[in-house]
């Protein structure tokens, strides 16, 4: 179809020129939702093509909002300009995620369609050719009407047409037939809102998953934790049973060696005579065994080799120990 008021995309834009050629076949089959989806895909690919015209590939990757807005803050495009981008984005959002706000998608269809003619011709003008001839605006003819020609109120979107001496508004059509295109973006919505609604699942249940394997892991860990905890404590306990065993045989053992090493110090002292023990200070004399002579200092402390000899000093025994 060479006949459409988009034709002069052909060369510069090829891939523009054969949306807009499918956005008016929509049209002309009923398809309004179809139709207003495409034109605002168009109106975003000629705002990121004027981003590349300006240096500002930056702005590319922006939303299709702050793309606009920063044109126009730049002085890109005109206030006018900027709400027919606005126009033609945000019924294209309806279109796709919330079409039960367009409350008449044909003529919205044509309000955008009439949109989108001044944004590409004045983006042609500025940027391509500014003495290209365009051709006249026309609004595609619906299969409602032969040789019919379409006009539009901008007020108030409510398309007429005339056919011979009958005037048929557009926006009261009874659809008694399901266009394919239109049932097909449907069933694309269905299954695209399905899709999400599927893998939201998968991602809940991969969550699920990774956390019970967390919860089991955290389980051995404190298991193990404590199996470790009881078994050091066991080791402490026999560790602390052996030191105090140990203990008890050195004390033992040093009780005995202290017997013996007293019983070898009197053998030792009788040996040499000296077996009895007075002090300086005292007017008693004792067994070396005797508790009072083991608190006699070494410097107080007199030794006698016998019995009588501690009597001869004028010494008595003592009463304790009777030596």
């Amino acid at each position: 179809m060479d006949n459409h008021c988009f034709i002069f995309l052909k060369d510069e834009y090829p891939d523009w020129c054969e949306d807009c050629e499918k956005m008016e076949k929509r049209i002309m089959d009923g398809d309004g939702i179809g139709a207003i989806t495409l034109c605002g895909k168009i109106g975003e690919q000629i705002s990121k093509e004027i981003c590349k015209k300006e240096n500002l590939n930056e702005l590319c990757t922006e939303d299709q909002y702050h793309r606009n807005q920063e044109l126009n803050n730049q002085g890109i495009i005109s206030n006018n300009e900027l709400k027919l981008y606005n126009k033609l984005r945000v019924k294209r959002n309806y279109g796709v995620h919330d079409d039960k706000k367009i409350k008449n998608e044909m003529a919205d269809a044509y309000h955008n369609h009439e949109n989108l003619y001044k944004v590409s011709t004045r983006f042609y003008k500025k940027y391509v050719d500014s003495d290209y001839d365009f051709p006249k605006y026309t609004q595609p003819k619906s299969i409602y009407s032969q040789e019919t020609i379409i006009e539009q109120n901008s007020n108030s979107h409510n398309v007429n047409t005339e056919n011979s001496n009958n005037t048929v508004n557009i926006t009261n059509i009874t659809h008694n037939h399901h266009y394919s295109q239109k049932n097909e973006l449907k069933a694309n919505k269905t299954e695209v809102h399905n899709n999400k609604k599927m893998g939201e699942e998968d991602e809940m249940d991969r969550k699920t998953l990774v956390l019970g394997i967390i919860a089991i892991v955290a389980i051995l860990v404190i298991g193990l934790s404590f199996l470790a905890s009881t078994d050091n404590s066991s080791t402490d306990l026999e560790d602390t049973s052996q030191v105090s065993y140990s203990d008890s045989v050195a004390s033992s053992d040093n009780t005995v060696d202290e017997s013996v090493s007293s019983s070898s110090s009197e053998e030792s002292v009788s040996s040499s005579g000296a077996v009895y023990w007075a002090s300086e200070k005292t007017d008693k004399f004792h067994k070396p065994s005797c508790e009072w002579a083991q608190k006699i200092s070494d410097w107080n402390k007199i030794v006698f080799h016998s019995r009588q000899e501690a009597l001869d000093s004028g010494r008595q025994p003592c009463e304790v120990c009777n030596p």
